[in-house]
């Protein structure tokens, strides 16, 4: 028999293919009120909101069992179910009949560790050290960097007229209002207007307009103050702004990923039609070339290590024919790109002609650990519960941890420095069983890194703290688990002692924190189409992936969100 299973929204209901033809809380520390949970919590609580998390973030409670009594999602939970300490004013929600959100009314605080208390006796009846579950979470430390991307000509028949580019990225969000107030840029005592594109996450981007590009050299001067969002971070950058007419370099920088080059940003926008061969140079290097505005892009023909001239004529011109008049070298360090690891294609359901196959591509590492977790079948409907295909909350209640090992990548006579594609075959590690689904993560680490680190060893963190051992043997299903949810045996991983600049370090820990890489694999040979219309009839169309052919004799069975067909 083989099923395939798939959670409907928002009618909420599951079907399966039938093929007949085949003690309470304490506190451990009072000075940061660092909470130890009873497991005994984990008959009544399956997950809740811990660790390191954004100052947007709302509280979220699962209740390891459905909430037998009324709920409206609609309405906020009547009463007080929460306390914080600080206190955190918000309502809390019913999601479904296992999960409470919490929603704070303003940002949480930053670097802020809180202690939250869920009066889960007002819920249910449960035991009297039960009727309080005390936890933590604690806020990211805020803090940013600021970048300039160069000077620009909106209109290249108006060169006098200037714009600088530059991007501003945060450990975490920052609302519209306070992110206006952190930037400010001045000419020669007036202040100049910043325009900031909203979109991007972490990253934004903005532009000072009304750049004045004059007679002789100016300079803007760009300030930024972090004191608006509770970040202790100030810093000032002086943009020399050429004089009309004088033509030059004006930075040069090299980027390493994904594709290795060098960027040279010159004073005027350069004339994209000119032959650039003999005029620009890498070395002994085969390089090519892409004009764009006031950039010149030179890619190397082969990724590089070391220190490499670069040589520009100075027959190179600008968009008005100005030649630079005198030829520059300049001496570029190329480095190894940092380790990472990146899945290759998408999707979760694989059918069983291609084989169990997950592909994925490495760069700078001579090993991963590979950690596969099983779904079991009969365990499906309640992990869709409270997940799609691709979920990964809750897992613990529905399967375990089936496969831990290190994978070497250093038998394949590869160059392990440049980006190599491999594939993991479930079916040569594991039993693969029609029916459940299986996460497979992929996480590099730091002594697994060919990274060259000129740190001294004194200043590198040590592998040993967070690093697997050649002969462990246990390992915890935190490395594959949600980032979001901390289940009871995980204990806490926080991350509450750490400097934000080791993100971009691969010489520190830090930097393998958010590295690990996963996805969900479910064999099956079935395609499923569904459709519900206004009349609240679905209607389901059943493929067979090998053969697009429809399936005869297949059977559908519904259940609703309570498992009950």
């Amino acid at each position: 028999m083989k099923r395939l299973y798939l959670l409907l929204f928002p009618i909420l209901f599951l079907f399966s293919i039938s093929l007949d033809s085949c003690s309470g809380a304490k506190s451990t520390d009072k000075k940061n009120e660092i909470v130890e949970i009873d497991p005994g919590f984990s008959n009544y609580i399956s997950a809740f909101t811990g660790g390191l998390i954004s100052n947007q973030s709302t509280i979220q409670i699962r209740l390891a069992a459905p909430y037998e009594g009324e709920i409206n999602m609609d309405e906020p939970i009547p009463g007080d179910l929460f306390d914080f300490t600080p206190s955190v004013p918000g309502r809390a929600y019913w999601r479904n009949n296992t999960t409470i959100e919490f929603i704070p009314e303003e940002p949480l605080i930053s670097n802020q560790l809180y202690k939250a208390s869920f009066k889960l006796g007002k819920l249910m009846e449960v035991p009297a050290e039960f009727q309080v579950f005390e936890f933590n979470f604690k806020i990211k430390p805020q803090t940013f960097h600021v970048y300039v991307d160069g000077i620009n000509t909106p209109s290249f028949d108006q060169p006098e007229n200037q714009i600088i580019e530059g991007r501003l990225m945060s450990s975490d969000i920052i609302d519209t209002t306070s992110l206006k107030k952190i930037v400010h840029a001045f000419q020669e005592g007036s202040e100049l207007p910043v325009k900031w594109d909203f979109t991007g996450g972490l990253v934004k981007k903005f532009i000072v307009k009304n750049v004045k590009r004059k007679t002789i050299e100016s300079k803007v001067t760009l300030e930024w103050n972090g004191g608006g969002i509770d970040a202790e971070l100030s810093g000032s950058k002086e943009i020399f702004i050429p004089a009309l007419g004088d033509f030059k370099i004006v930075d040069i920088s090299v980027v390493q990923a994904p594709e290795q080059h060098a960027v040279i940003l010159f004073s005027d926008p350069l004339d994209d039609g000119q032959d650039l061969s003999g005029i620009v140079s890498l070395g002994e290097n085969n390089i090519s070339t892409i004009v764009d505005g006031h950039k010149l892009l030179v890619y190397p023909d082969k990724r590089i290590t070391g220190d490499k001239d670069l040589s520009i004529s100075g027959s190179i011109r600008n968009i008005s024919g100005f030649k630079l008049n005198k030829p520059e070298k300049i001496e570029l360090v190329f480095e190894d790109i940092k380790p990472e690891v990146e899945l290759l294609g998408n999707g979760v359901i694989v059918p069983s002609t291609q084989g169990a196959q997950v592909p994925f591509k490495s760069v700078n590492l001579k090993a991963v650990d590979v950690y596969v977790a099983k779904i079991y079948e009969e365990n499906i409907i309640q992990f869709l519960q409270v997940n799609d295909l691709e979920g990964q909350y809750q897992l613990k209640r529905v399967g375990k941890t089936v496969y831990k090992q290190k994978l070497s990548l250093e038998d394949k006579g590869l160059n392990l420095n440049s980006w190599n594609n491999f594939s993991i075959d479930l079916s040569s590690i594991i039993k693969v069983e029609p029916g459940a689904i299986y996460r497979v993560s992929i996480t590099p680490r730091k002594n697994y890194s060919l990274y060259s680190c000129t740190t001294n060893a004194s200043e590198q963190d040590d592998d040993d703290l967070i690093n697997m051992a050649e002969d462990e043997t246990e390992w915890s299903e935190k490395d594959w688990g949600s980032n979001y949810y901390y289940d009871y045996d995980d204990g806490y991983d926080y991350y509450y002692d750490y400097d934000y600049s080791d993100r971009d370090n691969p010489c520190k820990n830090y930097y393998y924190r958010d590295k690990t890489v996963s996805r969900n694999v479910l064999i099956s040979d079935i395609g499923l189409i569904a459709k519900a219309g206004a009349d609240r009839r679905i209607h389901v169309f059943v493929t067979d992936l090998n053969t697009t052919k429809p399936l005869v004799d297949a059977k559908v069975k519904f259940y609703d969100f309570n498992s009950n067909s």
